[in-house]
């Protein structure tokens, strides 16, 4: 039985050869979805418009020429492909199939499967349960990675086997935000949190989110967030923070090259021309080094997705105008085209150190009207800046409200000592006093050394004339 067919029989196929080498960038394929992209191995996967079955078909390119997979039934939706070895290194491929699609709202999925090597789709046992919907899957050899939705919940990020018999639920979203969608700085709890991708490599794993902390926050649909996190330590780091403003600005896809470092597409799905070219477009950071590369600014918000095929970035761009699709009236109908890019020389970022403490630190009521952050109750061995140290640290904030009207005036909140000890080790920090009419919180940093893990440490605030708060923070070991 054939288990392909040509993909020029649907909408603008345009296959070239796989370049051995990427001197510039090379447009291999097309599509009509402006959905994910998936790539691994040689192997680039999309999504295409199918007018006569009246749905997405998935379209594997391999060996210089493009087909759809004809076993693979039509979708409602783009595929939310993602491309990697399966347990015996072939090429597999993995999505959700979903029993109903409304606008953006899936309903009904459960993660499948699909082994190029053996054809076929098939469910994938541990993500496929009658009272969640599991999507956004990612897969390395015997793991896979996926997002799991219930009614009335945030999303959970769940990594496991096939089977399901390890699975566990990691610390793959924000659960709070400290900063970033707050205009005095502060640290919160986050109300919603939303996935929209997964990569996976070896103890490695990105998560792209859209995260909320409710009403009074800046922006008006809450924080993009990348987040890589160490699966053996726990230690984690979040990147390319982004507020969601008229743009809708926010990460769409996240992926591994071969070299280990992370990438992520950050798109403007709402209005493309207020999303400024360094916003948008595909990003690159290697954990080494704590370097942050735009690869090419000039493709601001037409990058849709982004993949990676060895040490190569493969993106998905829209196109600049629109085009008809086979099939008359169907959501999607801005032509898309599948490109391998030449990154040539790339400036990095220079990378700053954190300005506000990672997710996981909440304010907390001190004494009288003094409020402080607390810490998590546990933390790995490894700053959350973006370039990685083998060592921890800890945070400390304070914060005194405005005195309201009719005495609305400047307030002084005066500078505050704090330390963390454990036995005989202790580490002091000063949070600055400032003086204004609309306070902020002031954090300080304590940089407890490479020593300083695989031990149980006590934060104390000591405020002049009012009682002391301490908490207690346990640092995993090295």
């Amino acid at each position: 039985m054939r288990r392909s067919t040509s993909v020029l029989g649907l909408a603008a196929a345009v296959l070239v050869a796989w370049p051995s080498t990427a001197l510039a960038d090379r447009e291999v394929g097309s599509a009509a979805s402006n959905g994910p992209v998936a790539a691994y191995g040689g192997t680039v996967a999309w999504s295409t418009w199918d007018g006569v079955a009246g749905g997405f078909r998935l379209v594997v390119l391999r060996g210089g020429s493009a087909t759809v997979l004809a076993d693979v039934a039509p979708s409602a939706a783009p595929f939310d492909v993602s491309a990697g070895p399966g347990p015996t290194g072939s090429t597999w491929l993995v999505w959700s199939r979903c029993a109903t699609f409304l606008y953006d709202t899936r309903s009904g999925c459960d993660v499948v499967r699909y082994d190029l090597a053996a054809p076929g789709e098939r469910a994938v046992t541990g993500a496929s349960t009658p009272t969640a919907d599991e999507f956004a899957p990612s897969i390395w050899r015997t793991r896979i990675a996926y997002a799991r939705r219930t009614a009335g919940t945030p999303d959970r990020v769940v990594i496991g086997s096939l089977s399901g018999a390890r699975d566990r639920v990691v610390d793959g979203i924000p659960t709070t935000v400290c900063g970033e969608l707050s205009e005095v700085g502060a640290c919160r709890p986050t109300t919603t949190r939303l996935v929209a991708d997964t990569a996976v490599r070896g103890d490695a794993l990105a998560v792209a989110s859209r995260v909320s902390t409710g009403s009074d926050e800046a922006g008006i649909c809450g924080l993009g967030i990348v987040r890589r996190l160490d699966l053996r330590t726990g230690a984690f780091r979040d990147l390319a923070p982004t507020v969601c403003g008229l743009s809708g600005a926010q990460p769409t896809s996240t992926a591994f090259d071969d070299s280990g470092r992370l990438l992520w597409a950050r798109s403007c799905p709402g209005d493309p021309s207020a999303c400024e070219k360094q916003q948008s477009g595909p990003y690159r950071y290697r954990p080494v080094t704590g370097e942050t590369v735009s690869l090419t600014p000039s493709y601001g918000s037409r990058v849709q997705a982004v993949a990676a095929s060895g040490k190569t970035p493969v993106v998905e761009l829209a196109s600049t105008s629109r085009c008809a699709v086979p099939g008359g009236d169907q959501p999607y109908t801005s032509c898309s085209s599948i490109t391998l890019m030449d990154t040539g020389t790339t400036a990095p970022k220079k990378v700053k150190p954190a300005l506000y403490p990672p997710s996981g630190y909440v304010a907390d009521g001190g004494p009288g009207d003094l409020q402080v952050v607390r810490p998590p109750k546990a933390i790995a061995c490894e700053t959350a800046d973006p370039a990685p140290k083998d060592r921890a640290t800890l945070w400390a904030g304070q914060f005194l409200p405005p005195i309201p009207p009719p005495h609305f005036k400047e307030r002084t909140t005066p500078a505050l000592s704090v330390t963390a000890t454990s036995g005989s080790r202790t580490v002091k920090a000063t949070i600055e006093a400032q003086t204004k009419r609309e306070p902020t919180w002031h954090y300080a940093r304590l940089d407890l050394g490479s020593k300083g893990c695989g031990r149980t440490w006590t934060l104390t605030y000591k405020p002049k004339g009012k009682a002391t708060v301490r908490f207690q923070v346990k640092v995993g070991a090295r």
